[in-house]
């Protein structure tokens, strides 16, 4: 693992985040891949610009087989400060997909698109989770596990929804869907 510090904030790349990301250049040669990758880094730039506006930079940043995982600072946010930071990948997204469909440029704003609105969907270890837990954290305080039972529930449904959809409509992309909202909850649960 390489480590060092940007500021007051420490960076950790593990050594099979780039085995990650060698195999996904090399399984097969989409000139999309490269926009994927650069909707991914422009979603994570926007949680960091939401961080450094509220004048609290992250604590950790973690590039690991998961992807990229930012640790909240030290001082706590408040509530809408928190809402803003989880939100503001996505919307950096779609701000990025009306530029890419203004520039008629449909591929990009597809990209686009389809990365705020994976990164919302309420399944843990995506911002759309963290967002579902601190919303049902914060109405029902007293229920410790309330907020990963929904959570688990929608993960469950949600992949169970792509899989029926990849039968029916004999689509691969749906079980790919489906293998990626795995993966997303698995992840978050080791880390």
């Amino acid at each position: 693992m390489i480590s060092f510090r940007l500021g007051r904030t420490c960076v950790f790349v593990s050594f099979s985040f780039f085995a990650v990301l060698c195999l996904y250049f090399q399984l097969g040669q989409d000139p999309r891949k490269a926009g994927c990758l650069w909707a991914a880094l422009l979603h994570e730039g926007g949680h960091l610009a939401a961080f450094a506006l509220q004048g609290a930079p992250p604590q950790e940043i973690h590039f690991g087989v998961g992807g990229i995982r930012l640790v909240s600072s030290e001082q706590p946010l408040s509530l809408p400060g928190e809402l803003a930071t989880l939100t503001a990948g996505a919307l950096v997204n779609f701000v990025c997909c009306g530029l890419f469909y203004l520039l008629g440029q449909p591929v990009g704003a597809a990209l686009h698109l389809c990365t705020g609105l994976f990164s919302l969907l309420p399944v843990p270890g995506l911002d759309g989770g963290e967002i579902a837990a601190l919303i049902i954290e914060n109405r029902f305080p007293q229920s410790e596990k309330a907020a990963a039972r929904c959570l688990n529930l929608s993960a469950g449904v949600l992949c169970a929804l792509s899989l029926a959809a990849c039968w029916r409509y004999r689509a691969p992309g749906f079980g790919m869907l489906a293998a990626a909202i795995l993966c997303a909850a698995l992840c978050r649960k080791k880390a």
